[in-house]
């Protein structure tokens, strides 16, 4: 009989613990697995969602001296082209996310989510992104984790609920963060 084999580690870092539980989700059927590194670097600052990414990804391999994967995050308002995008942690810091949501009162409520995967081994830099469309709603349902309040205020395109409504699984389904490390994953698999 043919014995398993063990999970190909690799580190993620973040400051974010729930991130690494949902990225391991993804691409365990993948043969592979995060081991979470709480190493947190500066972000610069620009809306471009690749570039925060990338520079986040160079930084903390030279923290590291490991192959390391970052990501960022950000929920982008049709309405708003960039909005709150890679600002969306400070939004959440200084206005709250129903606040931050509050602009598109009177405005198309359509945006997504985005999440730009980074694999960076010294060598080169890959990045992998992920997208899901949908609807902003101005008023939360269901419970996010505290660093990811914006799930209650987002319903995912074919959707009747937010994805804090929709449950673990179907979440990773459908996330953006889900889809970038899958596509990461894919390509990583392929590579080794």
């Amino acid at each position: 009989m043919k014995q398993a084999q063990p999970a190909r580690k690799l580190v993620f870092a973040t400051s974010n613990e729930q991130k690494v539980l949902e990225a391991n989700a993804a691409v365990k059927p993948f043969g592979l697995q995060f081991e979470h590194s709480p190493v947190d670097v500066d972000e610069i600052k620009d809306l471009d969602i690749f570039k925060v990414a990338e520079k986040k990804a160079l930084d903390t391999y030279a923290q590291l001296q490991k192959p390391v994967v970052v990501e960022d995050t950000g929920v982008f308002f049709d309405a708003f082209p960039g909005f709150p995008g890679t600002y969306s942690k400070f939004c959440i810091l200084t206005l709250g996310a129903k606040n931050t949501v509050k602009v598109l009162d009177g405005h198309s409520k359509k945006g997504y989510f985005s999440t730009v995967v980074c694999y960076c081994d010294g060598k080169s830099v890959k990045s992998f992104e992920g997208k899901t469309e949908g609807e902003i709603i101005l008023e939360p349902r269901g419970v996010s984790p505290l660093k990811v309040p914006y799930d209650s205020f987002f319903v995912p395109a074919g959707e009747k609920k937010t994805i804090a409504e929709l449950g673990a699984e179907r979440k990773n389904e459908l996330s953006a963060r889900a889809k970038a490390f899958r596509k990461f994953a894919e390509w990583f698999v392929a590579q080794k």
